[in-house]
């Protein structure tokens, strides 16, 4: 928590290997992945994929069965995961691109604010203020 112009979103751009910085070091620890969530994420999604599509563009050596039960987590199951992405609500797209980002691994979830939508899976260990 900081003002305005603190520096909170330049030190998770930083901790997510997306922007250089002066000095210091980044030291990742065992078996951590980054990924980073940003404004423009949506632009990344081809509109003209499924749902599934888009995710399977960017898994590695999932199998489709995990990469559904993923996406049912974000609130995708049975065909809506053959929806076009230009079908999509917004929140339907921020959910969408969530998957992208952990694509499969468990990821700790860092925010400037919080979320506007209800598109996170509930969380069994922690709270929004």
């Amino acid at each position: 928590m900081g003002p305005n112009g603190a520096g909170k979103s330049t030190i998770l751009k930083i901790m997510a290997g997306v922007l250089a910085y002066d000095q210091g070091e980044v030291l990742l620890g065992k078996d951590v992945t980054r990924a980073y969530f940003a404004q423009h994420q949506f632009d990344l999604l081809n509109s003209d994929q499924t749902v599934f599509e888009e995710l399977l563009s960017v898994s590695t050596d999932e199998s489709q069965t995990s990469l559904r039960s993923l996406l049912g987590t974000f609130l995708f199951s049975g065909e809506e995961i053959h929806k076009k992405v230009f079908v999509l609500s917004g929140g339907e797209r921020a959910g969408s691109c969530w998957p992208r980002c952990s694509s499969g691994q468990p990821i700790s979830f860092f925010s400037t604010s919080p979320p506007a939508t209800s598109i996170f899976p509930p969380a069994t260990s922690s709270r929004w203020p």
